[in-house]
């Protein structure tokens, strides 16, 4: 009954406007139009860029570059190999857009309308690592459930023609491609079984600093900086402690950072009388006989909103440091990125924008990313990460597990060195210094 009132209200404007001489809701010849644009458009998913052959997009739109990215089948073949395409271009034919024509709404030469997209429920099949993507290609094919994403299309008139302007939450569409890591995975057992942690020795059962004294070219002082390591937890004891009781957290990690053979210590302390706690990492100077500050992370975590989030992981040479919180309608994750010299490389950030309109029930998200403070595209940003992500080489600390729609999504499969708690940490240490 709602619905043959709406349209009938929706009939009663359109007349009184077409009385007054303004087609608010444009004729049935533009709707027409949109309708094709919007098949054209669910056509031009399955092929690869044509999309911005529907659009007004110039070269420089960030939206476009977007769109390119993740509609170029190359991008997936040198990122994944030939099989892992062939996972992301089957997910994409699955996408079918959900509208209904009542939904289009035409002011003059701009137009808008509400879809759903349904495509495969990918995230059944790829929330875990595989040996053999061919395996992952069979099991999604087969997969018969399929999931929603909400969006949004808007359009307008450009030299008489309807062209697309704008796709919202096409980001959240194309998630999946954060669910895979680069590079092609076999085929290495004909019946593969998906696993869920690495093959790695568990690193807190052995030595939580990656090394051991005798492996190292500086026995001597592989001792002097563990009893330097006990020396600054026991100077910081009651601040430490204070963080564990307060946020209930571990807060201590030891772990040779920059691969020299000597392990760097970092720990939460309290900060600004006990409302934050802030992150300092260490490293053991010879000469002074100490462990030296050389990086410190105010407030990563807070009596405030979600209490602060942080993730911080390792590659071969970088150390990456990343934060997000804030309010649930403007999130931030900021990431910064120092070598083993301790110097702060780069500074990214991305934000997310929720807006949530009751009279249309319509949700939208809109996000923007910035190097060093200044705007770049989502694909610089996404590809850096895609990289430093790949060859990351251990998680060394982290309060919660990134989602698939992060770009930190696959971290949560790398090999990862747990934070201890103060009492566990000086008596591993003391261990160590014997």
């Amino acid at each position: 009954m709602r619905f043959k009132k709406a349209a009938a209200a929706i009939l009663s404007i359109s007349l009184l406007l077409g009385a007054t001489g303004c087609d608010k809701l444009g004729s049935k010849k533009d709707t027409e139009k949109i309708k094709t644009l919007i098949e054209d458009y669910g056509d031009a998913l399955k092929s690869e860029d044509a999309v911005v052959e529907l659009t007004d997009w110039k070269k420089s739109n960030e939206q476009r570059g977007l769109v390119q990215l993740y509609l170029d089948n190359e991008y997936y073949t040198n990122g994944y190999g030939e099989t892992g395409a062939k996972i992301f271009k089957y997910i994409i034919s699955t996408i079918d857009i959900k509208y209904k024509e009542d939904d289009i709404e035409i002011e003059k030469d701009k137009a808008s309308v509400k879809i759903k997209y349904e495509l495969v429920d990918w995230e059944q099949v790829l929330g875990g690592t595989y040996s053999d993507y061919g395996y992952l290609l069979s099991k999604i094919k087969a997969c018969d459930d399929t999931m929603t994403v909400k969006a949004k299309i808007s359009f307008e008139r450009v030299d008489g023609e309807w062209k697309i302007t704008k796709l919202s939450n096409f980001e959240e569409l194309f998630s999946f491609i954060l669910a895979l890591p680069f590079g092609e995975i076999g085929p290495v057992d004909p019946t593969p079984t998906p696993t869920v942690a690495p093959t790695e020795p568990d690193p807190i059962e052995t030595d939580p600093t990656g090394i051991t004294p005798t492996g190292t070219n500086f026995p001597d002082e592989y001792s002097y900086a563990i009893e330097a390591c006990l020396w600054e937890l026991d100077y910081y004891d009651e601040a430490i402690k204070y963080v564990e009781k307060t946020f209930d957290t571990p807060t201590v990690g030891i772990y040779d950072i920059d691969g020299d053979g000597i392990p760097e210590l970092y720990y939460l302390t309290e900060d600004k009388a006990g409302f934050s706690a802030k992150l300092c990492i260490c490293y053991y100077n010879e000469y002074a006989g100490e462990m030296i500050e050389a990086i410190t992370v105010p407030g990563i975590i807070y009596q405030a909103a979600s209490g602060g989030l942080y993730i911080i992981y390792v590659t071969d040479k970088e150390l990456i440091v990343c934060c997000s919180g804030g309010e649930d309608v403007d999130w931030h994750i900021t990431s910064d990125i120092y070598d083993f010299n301790w110097n702060l490389k780069a500074h990214y950030e991305r934000r997310v924008i929720y807006d949530y309109d009751p009279n249309t029930d319509y949700e939208s998200y809109t996000y923007e990313y910035y190097k060093d403070n200044k705007p770049v595209s989502a694909s610089e940003y996404s590809l850096f990460f895609d990289d430093v992500i790949r060859r990351t080489t251990y998680v060394i600390a982290e309060n919660y597990s990134p989602t698939v729609s992060d770009n930190e999504y696959q971290l949560n499969f790398k090999p990862e060195i747990n934070m201890m708690y103060y009492k566990d940490a000086v008596s591993y240490l003391n261990t160590l210094s014997h």
